[in-house]
This record gives C-alpha cells, structure tokens and sequence, in this order.
C-alpha cells in the first residue's frame, strides 16, 4: 500500500496453481487445514483424515520458494487460503491456492525436485455418502464428468506501529 510516495505496508499475495500430485498434495492440504492423520496401507494405499487445528487459532507458516532462471527467492511467513480443485475428464486434477505472506527475501540454498505421480481423471471415482470415510466403502459411484471444489479459507494480514512488514498471517 503506497500513500503519496512512502510504502506503508509490504505483503505478497497472489495463487499457487499446479497438477494435483501424489506426494505434494498432502502438504498443500495440510497447510490449509492444519492437520493430518494418516493410518495403513490398507489394500497397499494409506488414508491421510485432514482436518482443521480446532486447538490453535493459528496455523503454521511456511516458506515458499520461487526458482527460475531469473530469481532465486523464498517467502516467508506464508498461509494458504480458499483452495479450489478441478477434475475434468480430459485432463489433469488441478488446484488453485491462495497465498499471503511476508515480502519476499534471496534464496542462497539449492531447490530441489521429486518425482511424482499426477493424478488423472481415471485415478479415481466420484461417491456421495453420510458422513465418516468408513461409510464410502458401500457408496455408489457416481457418474459425473467434472468436479468443481472450492474450500474457503479467508486470509488476513497483521500490521504493526514500527515496521512496513507484515507481522503475521492468519
């Protein structure tokens, strides 16, 4: 925020965008609920249960990171907002995210890169039932040719008297 010509106030907020992928989708999840439990395998697949941190007001914050061939930069002090997924036949399972954080800062450490399997619309199958994951099991499957799911989570920033940084995300 500018008033005249002084920056007031210094944030970073913008979306996360990708394919939905077996191993960094849980960390996605995880920043924007709070927690996770995971039990198994069962049938050679775990179940991960995410469920808001009712305990804490807060979340984490996270650092992410930006690597191009411009900019080595990290960010942070980040929260994830209203996560939304998308499964349409045709092609990958996507997700959008919002961010806010702290400006971002140099990155002098080595990012690097796992291999992951992306989830496709075949991955998986659409079942409706009472609530509790145990209850899937004798559901019916439903034939549907895309998915829409948006799960809100309203970002705020924290200001304070002495600095032009924010303080904290919540």
């Amino acid at each position: 925020q500018v008033m005249d010509s002084d920056v007031m106030e210094r944030w970073i907020e913008g979306t996360l965008k990708g394919i939905v992928r077996d191993e960094s989708i849980g960390k996605v999840f995880k920043a924007h609920f709070g927690q996770v439990n995971t039990s198994g395998p069962t049938d050679s697949a775990y179940t991960h249960t995410f469920k808001p941190d009712n305990d804490s007001n807060e979340h984490a914050l996270y650092t992410l990171f930006e690597n191009n061939p411009n900019n080595d930069l990290r960010f942070p002090g980040c929260q994830l907002g209203t996560l939304n997924l998308d499964w349409i036949v045709g092609d990958y399972i996507r997700y959008t995210v919002a961010v806010l954080g702290q400006v971002s800062e140099s990155n002098p450490h080595a990012i690097t890169y796992k291999d992951e399997n992306q989830f496709r619309p075949m991955d998986g199958s659409m079942k409706v039932a009472a609530e509790g994951i145990s209850n899937l099991s004798g559901a019916n499957t439903i034939s549907v040719k895309e998915v829409h799911l948006t799960l809100e989570k309203p970002l705020h920033r924290d200001m304070l008297i002495g600095d032009n940084d924010v303080d904290d995300v919540f």
